[in-house]
């Protein structure tokens, strides 16, 4: 039986900003669970997700407290947020399972993944994380191992996302998936370096689609499915917007320098990564379009 792993994006999912009601995430999950129940009944199913609005929401919260409370490390506010969405992710397809009448298991993985102390990215935090807001205010919530960078209206802070090494609970993730869907890999992965014989928890947020690919290059997964809020992946975006249906890895690789930095491009980057290193073919496109992408009357095909 073949493997699928599929990809939520996190910010289409459950937004607990403001942005977007919790019983709004809660009706789009259902929305997918029921696309994603269809596809477990003939493969076997892995499912990740983003969080990194949630974290954002996370550090705001921390940080409103003003010192009335110990702020959290990143690392432990990714592991939060990881458990929360991998529950309510797992309670929506056991949901649609029972709904069905199918005894599909469930089960959500907390994931560690580890990271090198010597990626660059420590030394060049640039992944913004959190709300824009004036740079005197910011500059009171920095923690250890985070930058500031110039934002639209204001200013961020950034960390570092260092480039996933390995998953610890690979393992564990590949047994579950013999006998259900398993949740894993939750927002790229609780990041963690080694040091000596222990490991600890690292100031970084590690990017969700290369750790989706990496699990899905480790567990021999013949497709990988990316799903955000774009129908297909745009090149010269949004001056042109052309759509691409379909790619050669080798094509999509040459192509690199047209998809828009820090949105679509690190997950066309993940597509051509997952068919270089012995995946079938990678798809992306809108997470309320599973059917068709399966079908291939939606998303863009990277083979």
């Amino acid at each position: 039986m073949e493997t699928i792993v599929i990809a939520l994006g996190g910010n289409a999912l459950l937004n607990p900003s403001g942005r977007q009601s919790y019983a709004e995430g809660q009706r789009n999950m259902a929305r997918v669970a029921r696309s994603i129940v269809s596809i477990a009944r003939g493969h076997r199913v892995v499912v990740t997700h983003g969080n990194g609005t949630q974290v954002g929401d996370e550090l705001v919260r921390n940080i409103s407290s003003k010192g009335e409370i110990d702020p959290l490390p990143l690392y432990a506010m990714t592991a939060e947020t990881q458990g929360t969405i991998g529950s309510e992710i797992a309670l929506a397809l056991g949901r649609e399972a029972r709904l069905r009448g199918i005894g599909m298991r469930v089960g959500c993985v907390l994931t560690h993944v580890v990271v090198s102390p010597r990626d660059p990215s420590f030394s060049r935090p640039a992944k913004p994380i959190g709300p824009t807001m004036a740079l005197g205010e910011l500059k009171r919530y920095r923690m250890g191992g985070m930058g500031i960078a110039k934002s639209k209206g204001g200013y961020r802070l950034t960390v570092a996302s260092p480039r996933p090494r390995e998953i610890l609970e690979l393992d564990a993730i590949r047994d579950l998936s013999r006998s259900g869907i398993v949740v894993a890999c939750g927002g790229g992965g609780v990041p963690v370096v080694r040091r000596g014989s222990s490991l600890q928890g690292a100031a970084a947020v590690i990017d969700k689609d290369s750790t989706t690919r990496l699990l899905a290059n480790s567990l021999g997964a013949g497709t990988m499915l990316i799903l955000t809020d774009a129908g297909y992946v745009y090149a010269d975006y949004p001056k042109n917007k052309w759509a691409i249906t379909e790619m050669p890895a080798s094509s999509m690789k040459r192509f690199a320098d047209r998809f828009e930095a820090g949105s679509i491009r690190p997950k066309v980057e993940a597509a051509v990564e997952f068919v270089e290193n012995g995946g079938k073919e990678a798809r992306i496109g809108n997470l309320f379009e599973l059917d068709g992408i399966m079908k291939g009357r939606s998303g863009t095909r990277v083979y």
